[in-house]
């Protein structure tokens, strides 16, 4: 029988899955407001992330495919 606690993997792709499934959680809370331009400098300095802020943009295009955020060329991330 499979054990119902399976540890979270560690490293780089669990340290991404972890900052997609915190900004997801902010957007369905409705954290920032519709309009709201999301910044993946300042969302990578809110969530402590000190080194890049790649992990941010690659969360963010991973919630603009579910159609979480909208992206506009030149202008970012936005909540629509």
């Amino acid at each position: 029988m499979a054990d119902d606690k399976t540890p979270e993997p560690t490293g780089p792709a669990s340290a991404s899955e972890r900052i997609y499934r915190e900004i997801k959680r902010l957007l369905m809370e409705g954290y920032w407001p519709r309009g709201t331009h999301l910044h993946p400098g300042k969302i990578a300095k809110m969530l402590s992330i000190t080194k890049s802020s790649t992990a941010v943009r690659e969360a963010l295009y991973r919630l603009y495919g579910e159609g979480m955020v909208a992206h506009m060329d030149g202008r970012g991330f936005y909540v629509p």
